[in-house]
């Protein structure tokens, strides 16, 4: 089975791949016949795990060449296949997804889909404005007066590629994600993301609304909850036993 399936706006073909073992490279092949050329920001594999209710396995879909890229984490993206592997039977309303950044407790209730992220690693004040945490994925949040999409897609290629900045986060394993964040009140933010991997600017990303929300309350002030404005819809983020937890929607789309 397939669906297409969007957090925020943030789109992704997802397949039931339970019922049998696939590499990377056969995830790769059978995305491309089973999807032709529609366009999505990511593809998820759900596969079955001896650690967890399913497995996810996320790869980014590069818009410029349309090529699959391995990655660790999507804040969207397991909030999509939680909503997907519940209503194929595969778990129950409260479950844990099992993802190559380990093991996530996920809630799915009235729409909404809530994930528990982790505890934030590897945080670090870059500059003024400038700071680093890795929530799954590397991000690396810059605060701004005005957000600009183009100024974020420039910033945040040169941000993914600039050798020294990468060796100064200590070389991430995965893409750095680039969030511009305007600070709107004590408890609202919005931000525009570029996503390593995808190579642009998107509708929404939830992990880089969890390293957003971060930064804010410790570099900002902000308070937990806060809720994250993107351009394709609102996420919340919190905090629980030192963990971050985040909640938003997750929808079909045809």
């Amino acid at each position: 089975m397939k669906a297409y399936m969007q957090g925020c706006g943030n789109s992704f073909f997802i397949a039931d791949a339970t019922q049998t073992i696939l590499s990377d490279e056969g995830m790769e092949h059978t995305y491309h016949r089973l999807n032709g050329t529609r366009k999505v920001d990511g593809v998820i594999f759900v596969s079955g795990s001896d650690q967890a209710a399913v497995r996810m396995n996320y790869f980014d879909v590069d818009r410029h060449t349309g090529r699959l890229a391995r990655a660790s984490m999507c804040g969207n993206g397991i909030r999509c296949i939680a909503k997907f592997a519940s209503d194929l039977g595969y778990a129950g309303d409260s479950f844990d997804v099992e993802t190559d950044d380990g093991i996530k407790e996920v809630c799915v209730a009235k729409g909404l889909v809530t994930v528990d992220m982790g505890y934030p690693r590897g945080f670090m004040q870059v500059s003024d404005d400038d700071f680093f945490v890795d929530v799954g994925l590397p991000h690396y949040v810059r605060f701004t007066d005005e957000l600009d999409i183009e100024r974020t897609r420039e910033e945040g290629a040169k941000v993914r590629y600039d050798t020294d900045i990468l060796h100064m986060l200590g070389d991430p394993r995965d893409a750095v994600q680039f969030n511009s964040v305007r600070v709107d009140s004590g408890n609202e933010i919005s931000i525009l993301t570029r996503e390593g991997g995808v190579e642009d600017v998107t509708l929404a990303c939830g992990t880089g609304s969890v390293a957003s929300a971060y930064v804010s309350s410790v570099a900002k002030g902000l308070r937990l909850p806060i809720t994250v404005h993107n351009p394709g819809g609102d996420i919340t983020v919190d905090v629980k036993d030192g963990k971050l937890v985040m909640t938003g929607p997750a929808e079909y789309i045809k």
